[in-house]
């Protein structure tokens, strides 16, 4: 059944837009992408998508079956491999069809999954291209998402976020609307930056209002990982004295040590979000001698010992 649909696809004659579309729902399933395991089958999808003969449409649906077909590692890792097809999908970038560059990214989220040298020659340029081309486009969810698996593989990434302005462009794409799941995928990218980058750092610290939101989801959401991420932004900013005063004007030295150590506490937090939490506790006391009389106040070192006993640090 699976050889036929592949047939549909590749006949000129027939229409091959619903045998993709039939084929990707079905590739969601394990026992359809084992029968892609099967080098010879995929190449002849590869061959497919290098093809120019092929209508737009019907490309944009085969993008989005090989997406699914890539969150199994075996075929991830041997389209990774396809040195020529990357080049192709990069410059398939410039297209503006909006449900193609959706399918585009989804297939570029599941090739980044993991650190390849391969990607690693092209991850600038597919930076780079994302940072100019897509700069308007509607799915900024899964371009921070995209963007973040390569700052997370790439440490030279970083830099070239940096350099285009990243830390703005967020601080703006989270005051539009943004949903929880945008929100995650940017926080995450932001916690990537910082980490080690000083003109992230001290540009998250000089926007209030990126602080505003990020400490608005830290207190707020009930997602450990965006809990995690905000605590790790915090902390790799919280260096700088307008990060403290931020903290100080918007929820007062008192109830900021509260909220964190109410935070840490919280059984249904995952032991990785109570540690970055944690952290943001430790080096906001230590920065700071106001909040550290503040967190011996309020008992902060036998909290953090009670809510941390479970967690390996």
């Amino acid at each position: 059944f699976i050889q036929h649909l592949m047939n549909m696809i590749n006949d000129k004659k027939s229409n091959p837009i619903y045998a993709a579309k039939l084929l990707s729902n079905l590739a969601i399933e394990s026992k359809i992408k084992q029968c892609f395991n099967n080098k010879t089958e995929l190449m002849k999808l590869i061959s497919i998508i290098k093809s120019s003969v092929i209508n737009e449409q019907t490309r944009t649906v085969i993008l989005s079956l090989l997406t699914n077909l890539c969150s199994e590692k075996t075929i991830r890792s041997y389209v990774i491999e396809q040195t020529e097809l990357l080049q192709i999908l990069i410059k398939d970038f410039e297209q503006t069809d909006n449900e193609h560059q959706l399918n585009l990214l989804g297939l570029f989220i599941n090739l980044t999954n993991e650190k390849s040298t391969v990607l690693e020659s092209i991850h600038k340029q597919l930076c780079e291209l994302i940072l100019t081309k897509l700069r308007n486009s509607s799915h900024q969810q899964r371009i921070f998402t995209l963007l973040g698996n390569i700052a997370m593989h790439y440490e030279q990434a970083v830099g070239i976020l940096i350099q285009h302005n990243i830390v703005s462009w967020i601080s703006q794409a989270l005051q539009q609307n943004a949903n929880e799941e945008k929100i995650r995928a940017a926080v995450r990218l932001l916690a990537l930056c910082t980490q080690g980058n000083e003109q992230a750092q001290q540009a998250v610290a000089n926007d209030k209002k990126l602080l505003s939101l990020i400490y608005e989801q830290l207190i707020t959401s009930q997602h450990s990982l965006l809990i995690g991420n905000a605590s790790l932004v915090f902390g790799h900013v919280i260096i700088h004295s307008s990060v403290r005063i931020f903290l100080k004007e918007n929820s007062g030295i008192e109830k900021t040590i509260g909220q964190m150590l109410k935070l840490v506490e919280e059984s249904w937090l995952s032991k990785v979000a109570r540690k970055n939490v944690a952290i943001f506790i430790t080096k906001l006391v230590k920065a700071d001698e106001r909040f550290l009389e503040e967190f011996r106040k309020q008992h902060g070192t036998e909290i953090l010992h009670s809510a941390l006993k479970d967690v390996e640090l």
